[in-house]
């Protein structure tokens, strides 16, 4: 099926609403891999664009990849702010607050988590 320019100009937008969003925030399959670190976040953490691509979220979060607390996310489809660790690009860390959100496919499977960070 193809797309609509209307299709394509919508999801350019919304890119570019997430890329230049203040607050750091990631895009995440389902998988755990990252599929998008906005400029917010990839400055936060020390990474140029594509640096980020194909890692996966235990990279930068390793407390919330614990596989239990990640099931936990995208069965329920939302975590609370809560304490994490940031790991950097240099091999530091930030401490930070997070919380996630997970959009649903129409069959109810996770399609992708949002996770947004406030430094603290």
């Amino acid at each position: 099926m193809a797309l609509s320019d209307d299709d394509v100009a919508g999801a350019a937008e919304d890119i570019l609403t997430v890329e230049n969003a203040g607050l750091p925030l990631l895009l995440i399959h389902p998988d755990g891999q990252i599929a998008m670190a906005n400029r917010a976040m990839r400055t936060l953490l020390g990474y140029g664009r594509s640096q980020l691509d194909g890692r996966t979220i235990g990279d930068v979060f390793p407390d919330d990849w614990r596989a239990e607390r990640w099931q936990e996310l995208l069965r329920t489809g939302t975590t609370a702010e809560h304490p994490v660790r940031l790991r950097r690009g240099d091999g530091g860390s930030i401490a930070a607050r997070a919380a996630s959100i997970v959009i649903f496919n129409p069959d109810g499977t996770p399609r992708l988590v949002i996770k947004r960070v406030a430094v603290v």
